[in-house]
């Protein structure tokens, strides 16, 4: 018995870029709380994703699977960014 089908479509990859903007513009409000950010991403999705394809238990997997792709891209991007920071002080420090 399937309960649904999922597929990884364009949409995600747009629900995800939108979120990262989000997140940003969140992230730079002094009144929001960070540690609710993820919480308000997620009502973010879920309401798009209402809006555009219905209440239904697919609906809420895309917007759980969304948030998820939303965190793997910062922390690839947060890390990266440091990473390479580190790496232009160590070749600094070598001169």
């Amino acid at each position: 018995m399937v309960l649904f089908s999922f597929d990884v479509t364009m949409q995600l990859f747009y629900l995800v870029v939108i979120l990262i903007i989000m997140k940003e513009a969140l992230k730079k409000m002094n009144y929001i709380n960070n540690k609710y950010i993820l919480i308000y991403l997620f009502i973010i999705s879920l309401l798009l994703n209402i809006i555009f394809h219905g209440l239904s238990l697919s609906t809420v997997f895309e917007s759980v699977i969304a948030v998820s792709l939303l965190l793997l891209v910062y922390e690839i991007y947060s890390f990266i960014r440091h990473r390479g920071i580190y790496w232009q002080n160590a070749l600094f420090l070598r001169k």
